[in-house]
């Protein structure tokens, strides 16, 4: 099995759209690790600001076909590319097989990365409890 860590945000009606985005994770991938949801400002773009979290899920998935059906999601629940506007934007930060992976952890955008950790710790403690 895959850990596969993803970054959900929104800047239109975002805490509805964040939770459309875990709720269609949940419904897809079955059990998931989703970590507090967090207020940032857009970056590289004039735009409102943006809700982010993060998401963590097992899964045998090919790489190609996540990204495949986040954008679909995406679509889905209304993005327009180009805009300063965003109802969903699913971006895959990590896919890792094996645990621990503390020494692997990637450099993810500054609006992740606080989120981030929060969920490897999560997943973490989760698979302590699980072995124990």
């Amino acid at each position: 099995m895959t850990f596969c860590f993803i970054g959900i945000g929104s800047n239109e009606n975002p805490e509805y759209h964040c939770q459309k985005m875990v709720e269609a994770l949940r419904q897809r991938f079955g059990r998931i690790w989703v970590s507090s949801l967090k207020k940032t400002a857009a970056h590289g773009v004039k735009a409102a600001d943006y809700v982010n979290g993060v998401v963590c899920f097992e899964a045998n998935v090919d790489p190609y076909a996540l990204k495949v059906w986040c954008r679909e999601l995406e679509s889905q629940l209304g993005r327009v590319r180009g805009g300063t506007e965003c109802t969903a934007d699913l971006d895959i930060l990590f896919l890792v097989d094996t645990l621990p992976f503390e020494t692997a952890l990637p450099t993810v955008d500054c609006y992740y990365q606080g989120l981030f950790q929060q969920v490897v710790r999560m997943v973490w403690q989760s698979q302590v409890e699980h072995s124990g």
